[in-house]
Parts: structure tokens; C-alpha cells; sequence
């Protein structure tokens, strides 16, 4: 008898092990919450303009194979609005969550967006950090239908200089599915009012049909505006606006992440 509870108490431990084990993907949610820094440091620009980036942090794992946050935190020296992807939660023994920590080093405010589960925890997500005031936010699953690399979708709504901006921050999947995804956020972002900032990690090219079509209408790619003859060809890291002019726009490769720091210097289109 003590073999048999022996081997039934192994048995579910093992189910329990592959339970947590399995990556399940997060739910949408709601909130008007935002981790305030305990320095918040002013903006960089004058009033009516705004500097806003995206950055694929990588897990903050450089080319050089070494995990720094503080790296991570340098590149964004400068950005007012941030939105970060393939970023780690905290983990039960102690470990800060990635955006929590870059947001520390940066001395702006943030909000993780879990992608997925996993040990019972969030495990990956990504994340928006801001120097202005969030009003609300909310986080939706994205459509999925390959792999357990899940998707999801934050849109904020953010307060600057007496206006209310929408920005929406994403990433989207490199297999099936993704058109889905792509179809999905560019809808979102055609029904919101201006002015509006999508920002992410898309791993779509200029040349997408879904893409072009919003740009030929009232979007603005703003690194492409911003860097003209600069641009990489290949680039699937996005700045889509609208309602908001592009003064300036660049990259920044450090080696902290396998992707650049994309960032563009945005004002208001009425001035």
C-alpha cells in the first residue's frame, strides 16, 4: 500500500510539474493603475511635441550574449513614451520585472502586459513606459492559432498637454496567424480618433499589403518620414501616427538587444 500511495503521490506531482509547466496564454484586462517612479523625470521636449519609441529589449540579452538592464535603460535616454517587447516578469524569488526595473533606471512610469502564463505566474509580455499621465488602459489577447508564442494588444490613453492621445503597443507572431493579428490591431488603430501612436514590434515589412493600405490613407510611418533614405528596407519595428507631425525620427544600436531602439520626435499637427 505505501508503494501505491508512493507512486500515485509521483504520478500527480508530475502532472502538476507538466500543469505549470505549460505556457497558457493571459486574458484581457482592464485598469486605471500605472507604476508611478519614485523620481519622475521631466520630459525632454517643449510642449506640443513629444519623443516616442519602440524597442524589442530581447530579454535584455545583448549581441554579447550578457543580460543589462541598465543597458536597456541608457538606450532610452531621451524618449518620453516607450513601448518594450519580449520583456521577462518577475519571478518568485526576488527577480524585478524587466519594465519595472528599465522604468526605475529611466525614471518614468509603466505597465506590464502579460502575453502569457506559466509556473503559475506571468512569465513574458511586453510593456509601456511613460513620463506623462495614463488615464486607462487595456489589454487584449491577440487571435491565435500556431505555437505557444502568445499575442496581445495594450491600448492607453494618455493625457499631454491637456489632450488625450491613444497609443497602442504590440508585437505580433512570425507564423501563421499573423495576418490575422495584423488585420486586427490596424483596424484598432483606423477606429481610434486622432491623435494616435501605434508602436511595436509588428515583424511586418513595408511591403504588406494590410500595412500599405493604412498608410496610403491617414497613417504616417513615421521612421520612414523621419529617416528617408536612412531606413532599413527590412525594418518590421513600427511608428505608425496620426494627428501628429514628425520632426525628426532614428535608430539606436548599441548591442543591448538583437533589434535597434526605434525612435521619432512627433508634434502635434495643429501646432
Amino acid at each position: 500500500m505505501t508503494l501505491l500511495l508512493a507512486i500515485v503521490a509521483l504520478i500527480l506531482a508530475l502532472l502538476l510539474l507538466l500543469v505549470a509547466y505549460e505556457s497558457r496564454p493571459t486574458g484581457a484586462a482592464y485598469g486605471t493603475d500605472f507604476n508611478l517612479p519614485l523620481r519622475r523625470r521631466e520630459r525632454h521636449g517643449e510642449q506640443g511635441c513629444l519623443v516616442v519609441a519602440t524597442f524589442n529589449i530581447h530579454g535584455a540579452k545583448g549581441t554579447d550574449g550578457r543580460r543589462d538592464l541598465r543597458r536597456c535603460a541608457k538606450v532610452l535616454e531621451g524618449a518620453d513614451i516607450v513601448a518594450l517587447q519580449e520583456v521577462h516578469a518577475a519571478t518568485r524569488f526576488g527577480g524585478r520585472c524587466q519594465a519595472g526595473e528599465i522604468a526605475r533606471l529611466a525614471g518614468m512610469g509603466w505597465l506590464f502586459a502579460p502575453t502569457r502564463m506559466r509556473w503559475f505566474r506571468h512569465y513574458r509580455g511586453n510593456a509601456l513606459l511613460s513620463v506623462f499621465p495614463v488615464i486607462e488602459w487595456f489589454r487584449e489577447p491577440l487571435p491565435h492559432v500556431s505555437g505557444r508564442s502568445y499575442r496581445n494588444l495594450t491600448t492607453a490613453l494618455l493625457r499631454i498637454d491637456g489632450r488625450d492621445v491613444s497609443v497602442l503597443c504590440t508585437h505580433l507572431h512570425t507564423r501563421a496567424g499573423r495576418e490575422v493579428q495584423l488585420r486586427l490591431l490596424l483596424q484598432r488603430f483606423a477606429q481610434l480618433p486622432a491623435p494616435a501612436i501605434l508602436l511595436g514590434d509588428l515583424n511586418t515589412r513595408d511591403d504588406d499589403p494590410q500595412l500599405r493600405a493604412l498608410l496610403d490613407g491617414v497613417a504616417r510611418d513615421a521612421l520612414r518620414r523621419g529617416l528617408g533614405g536612412r531606413d532599413d528596407a527590412g525594418r518590421v519595428d513600427w511608428i505608425i501616427t496620426k494627428g501628429l507631425d514628425v520632426e525628426a525620427a532614428g535608430a539606436r544600436d548599441d548591442g543591448a538587444s538583437d533589434h535597434p531602439c526605434y525612435w521619432a520626435r512627433l508634434r502635434f499637427a495643429d501646432g
